[in-house]
């Protein structure tokens, strides 16, 4: 957004007076003045100037002409022309007048960024101010003050334009980047018939790639746009304009990353979308909360951020995010950092350089602290929109350029910035350890006190944010037998369970006895927390006595304990089709190494695969 466009949209409405309350008595200088103001109604502003500069010829003392006339020259970017107005009004309007034209000026040096010359203009107002509040004014001067301050102690900040294959085109704007080097963003070209679509790149030993389209399945000929790609690269939100089926004008659309492949986009229902405007997601680094922007009703100013959780696989009904954050401003462009806990955002609402600043906030419970502006030069006196941050601390965001083009670019943000708790990226690749070949599948990371679920890609990998997890984990994949695991290890080799195989040592009785010991209940607990993991395996549960007594009773006895261990299983939630069980009374005696008959062995129930279910 252009500095002159920026004044344009802050600049408070020029006046309109009754006939007999203009300061000038001269039906020409009035009649000038009229045709003026009726030009800037509708947007002509060189029609306007033309007509005002009449009116002051008829009039050099015409107080509203002089003040309308220097807001006309401001609003084209004249700022000589306007000050020669005010120089030239210093004894010709009223001190009211007079004071609104040098807060007007004032104004439009800050968000010039010309700190220093606002100041000198604001000094000068002395007493009321036309059309302008007390508080107005204040505010003004508390940004004034907050950006020479910050100007005069400057943060250590480095600046890069990102790689001209990633500037190929007229605009690319609102970066996303996930952990693993995927950055995605929106680009447009020039053009009536042009329209937004969503683009990758991924980093290659630090050189981005050439982008592509992020999916067919997701550009289409409407527009696709400002979106959020989870940390781990799994979900994106986007949105999506004059859509077939949209709730409102532009609302929130949800993909998933599957095998590779992202999947058909979902319109988030009501609880999300609302028939206002609906735009500038970000996903939490598990894509479980969604905070987004919207100019719906409840809000608290002109834009507000609300955010929407995602339990039980349900969006719930979006939030605002009150008043620590939102205010009567504009408060939009919401970023979630990977630990889930720290926002960064934009608002024209708080202490600020000019236009959209950037602020930090972080989250306890549901208290947001007090918001943090980034300071200069982080932020300047342009707006401050569209920022994604990585795990390495740099910031990717776009600017416009002097001819109207928009470029990404990225700023390595300095330590005192970026979140005290870092966060780290962390891929495995899963490999079948007979075949060699990567496993595609659903798999359950188990750490001591937490248990993540993660689908591996094609090449087995996985890639996920974690974040106090270290040391060793068991890996569990359907059909493959658990294996401990370090953090450290790249590839974990798993090896598929085959049918026939032993699960553990076998369960000893005494004699007679269908009673567990308590090594026998531990061994028990093991065998259970299998079959919850791998409800894809059958296990036969086969009971042997030894030859002790007659072959009947024997084979009683052993159907007793076999049945004892399945009713074990199936009051801990086994289900029953995951379970058989047999007897063999004698008929399967063990030896010991001497060939003798060791009973005490052969007074057991072994746990066995019978069958793997696809």
């Amino acid at each position: 957004m252009s500095r002159v466009l920026t004044f344009i949209l802050i600049l408070c409405p020029l006046f309109v007076f009754g006939q007999n309350s203009y300061h000038t008595k001269k039906k020409k200088a009035i009649e000038a003045f009229e045709q003026a103001n009726n030009a800037v109604a509708i947007g002509d502003l060189n029609k306007a100037l033309t007509h005002i500069t009449e009116a002051i010829d008829k009039d050099k003392s015409f107080d509203e002409a002089l003040l309308l006339a220097m807001q006309i020259n401001l609003q084209l970017g004249d700022e000589a022309n306007a000050s020669n107005l005010l120089s030239n009004a210093d004894d010709e309007v009223e001190p009211s007048f007079y004071n609104r034209m040098l807060v007007d000026l004032a104004q439009y040096h800050f968000l010039q960024g010309d700190y220093q010359k606002a100041n000198a203009y604001l000094n000068k107002v002395s007493g009321g101010t036309l059309g302008m509040s007390k508080v107005t004014i204040d505010q003004l001067r508390t940004n004034l003050d907050f950006a020479l301050d910050q100007v005069a102690k400057p943060k250590q900040v480095e600046f890069e334009k990102l790689e001209s294959n990633l500037n190929g085109f007229e605009m690319q704007y609102f970066p996303s980047v996930d952990a693993f080097g995927q950055l995605v963003f929106t680009a447009r070209e020039m053009g009536a018939l042009s329209d937004e679509n969503l683009m990758v790149s991924f980093d290659s030993a630090g050189y981005w790639t050439t982008p592509v389209s992020i999916s067919e399945n997701i550009n289409t000929q409407r527009n696709e746009g400002t979106a959020s790609i989870s940390a781990d690269g799994k979900t994106l939100v986007f949105t999506g304009c004059n859509k077939e089926g949209n709730i409102g004008g532009c609302d929130l659309y949800i993909s998933y990353k599957e095998a590779g492949e992202w999947s058909i986009p979902e319109l988030l229902d009501e609880s999300v979308n609302s028939e206002a405007w609906d735009s500038q997601p970000s996903l939490s680094s598990d894509g479980k909360t969604l905070y987004f922007v919207s100019n719906r009703s409840g809000g608290l100013g002109k834009q507000d951020i609300w955010v929407s959780q995602n339990l039980a696989g349900s969006w719930q009904p979006a939030v605002n995010l009150g008043t620590t954050i939102n205010t009567i401003g504009n408060d939009c462009s919401p970023y979630i950092y990977a630990d889930n806990s720290t926002l960064f955002y934009s608002t024209d609402g708080q202490r600020g350089l000019g236009g959209l600043d950037l602020f930090k906030s972080t989250v306890e419970g549901n208290l947001w602290s007090q918001p943090e502006n980034l300071g200069y030069p982080i932020n300047n006196e342009r707006d401050q929109i569209g920022y994604s941050i990585s795990l390495e601390g740099w910031a990717y965001y776009s600017e416009v350029s002097e001819e109207g083009r928009i470029y990404l670019y990225r700023l390595k943000l300095p330590e005192d910035v970026l979140p005290e708790r870092r966060v780290t990226p962390w891929s495995v690749v899963l490999v079948n350890g007979e075949s060699g070949e990567p496993i595609e599948s659903l798999a359950k990371l188990a750490w001591s006190s937490d248990t993540l679920e993660a689908a591996t890609g094609k090449d087995g990998s996985i890639n996920m944010i974690l974040s106090g997890k270290s040391g060793a984990y068991s890996v569990s994949v359907s059909g493959f037998e658990t294996k401990l695991a370090q953090r450290s290890d790249s590839v974990v080799r798993l090896y598929p369970y085959k049918v026939g195989q032993s699960l553990g040592e076998p369960l000893l009785f005494e004699t007679n006895s269908t009673e567990f010991s308590e090594k026998t209940e531990k061994q028990l607990e093991e065998a259970l927390e299998f079959l919850l993991l791998h409800p894809e395996v059958v296990v036969e549960i086969s009971g042997h006595t030894d030859a002790v007594g007659s072959e009947m009773d024997n084979l009683r006895l052993s159907e007793a304990r076999a049945m004892a261990v399945y009713h074990y299983f199936l009051k801990k939630s086994v289900p029953k089709e995951n379970l058989v069980f047999k007897g063999y009374g004698e008929s399967k005696l063990m030896k010991g190494n001497a060939g003798l008959m060791v009973n005490s062995q052969n007074r057991r129930v072994e746990l066995k695969i019978a069958k793997i279910l696809n």
